[in-house]
């Protein structure tokens, strides 16, 4: 009985001291890579994906490493495409390439690069510069989340983007997330994902935007502020008519 109570004993400590000397990078890595795969890693490397927000239509071509996004609008008779490939942005009316103007900028800047790039999450932290790190967990509305924070190597001209995902642990799915994230503006802004559904094999989901009343909190705070109710909702992106191509 002794001997039984002694090993025990000890169990308990070496957990206690792996626990406290865990690597929240490490476990960063472990959980962004396990986050991946839920929402459809490798598949989604090389796919084929359209869809719909409201009367935006979004055709997502990604090839490993090769992207091609492009956006299309008709208004009035007026053909609208705005496209993104391998980091070249152009904008087109009727089929006329148009200048980099004000509005071209927007359009390009706004509803696709901003907007593709919260619709790839959590892909698109796939890189060597991004830095994965759990963090404690936190409360949201009554329900405890995993919390992984994500950030990028310093660089000069780097714009500090950071995001804290919010995660449920039983389904591995990101139930909220708060951001500041440059081309989406200045404001910080907390996202709120609902239906969540899978679509030949890649996950997806739609989201309410909501902005804090207090624009000076901390990133990391945004969901107390949430908890709070100290916070307005925006509006809601609702992803309509999902097709998944797997190449």
């Amino acid at each position: 009985m002794r001997n039984t109570i002694f090993y025990l004993f000890i169990f308990y400590c070496i957990l206690s001291c792996e626990e406290q000397h865990s690597d929240p990078f490490q476990e960063g890595d472990a959980i962004l890579a396990s986050l991946m795969e839920v929402y459809g890693a490798p598949q989604i490397s090389k796919s084929h994906i359209e869809f719909t927000v409201e009367d935006l239509y979004y055709t997502l071509e990604r090839n490993n490493h090769l992207t091609e996004f492009t956006l299309r609008r008709t208004v009035d008779s007026i053909d609208y495409v705005a496209t993104y490939k391998n980091g070249y942005q152009e904008y087109f009316v009727n089929g006329e390439k148009q200048t980099d103007g004000s509005y071209s900028r927007f359009q390009l800047t706004q509803y696709l690069d901003a907007f593709t790039f919260i619709q790839g999450i959590p892909h698109v932290f796939n890189g060597n510069a991004i830095i994965a790190k759990r963090e404690n967990n936190v409360t949201i509305l009554d329900t405890e989340y995993h919390t992984l924070h994500i950030s990028y190597k310093p660089f000069e001209g780097s714009p500090g983007d950071t995001f804290y995902l919010y995660i449920e642990p039983e389904t591995n799915f990101i139930r909220y997330m708060a951001e500041k994230y440059q081309l989406n503006g200045e404001d910080l802004r907390f996202l709120k994902f609902v239906d969540h559904r899978t679509v030949n094999k890649v996950l997806f989901a739609d989201y309410f935007i909501m902005s804090p009343l207090d624009q000076t909190l901390d990133v990391s705070s945004l969901y107390e502020a949430y908890n709070n109710r100290n916070i307005k909702e925006e509006r809601k992106i609702v992803l309509s008519d999902i097709s998944v191509t797997l190449n």
